[in-house]
């Protein structure tokens, strides 16, 4: 069932087998879920379940990782960003050392915050430095990213969409 919008966001909610995914993404922006037509469930990296603003190319991602670590807190901040930052090494972005800008965990327990910035060359062949905030947690063996990208100009004005 489609859940109403609120406040100018809209739900996502899927279950894929013992995985239910549940985020809010803005309501102007554009849902590509590949992931549904997946039988064998989240695939690996990157998931296929993108939520974009296509003219801005600001957007989320949902990422997944086999790890082992019980917690988010057993994983180094590398394993996060090289999940992340390079799509997963299935996006190929060009991105060029990443620097930690903020870790934090959040008041929900299992959970964590990382901000990276990092610089990437555009399909077009710009260079525009990208401004990203993960929120992570290892459950069951896996380790689950929902990602947030921006352009650096825009990160102020976007903080709102990756709280």
């Amino acid at each position: 069932p489609q859940f109403p919008d609120t406040k100018g966001f809209t739900p996502f909610l899927q279950q894929f087998r013992e995985t239910v995914v549940e985020f809010k993404y803005p309501s102007n922006w554009v849902v590509n879920n590949k992931s549904k037509f997946a039988d064998s469930g989240l695939k690996r990296g990157q998931t296929g379940i993108t939520v974009s603003d296509y003219r801005t190319a600001e957007g989320l991602t949902l990422f997944t990782l086999p790890v082992d670590a019980k917690s988010i807190d057993d994983l180094d901040t590398k394993a996060v960003a090289d999940l992340v930052v390079d799509g997963g090494k299935t996006q190929g972005s060009g991105a060029s050392g990443y620097k930690l800008v903020k870790e934090a965990k959040l008041s929900e327990e299992g959970y964590k915050t990382y901000t990276f910035a990092w610089d990437s060359i555009t399909v077009s062949g710009y260079e525009v430095e990208r401004y990203g905030v993960a929120a992570g947690t290892v459950q069951r063996g896996n380790l689950y990213v929902l990602f947030g990208v921006v352009a650096k100009p825009r990160a102020k004005a976007m903080a709102p969409v990756f709280k």
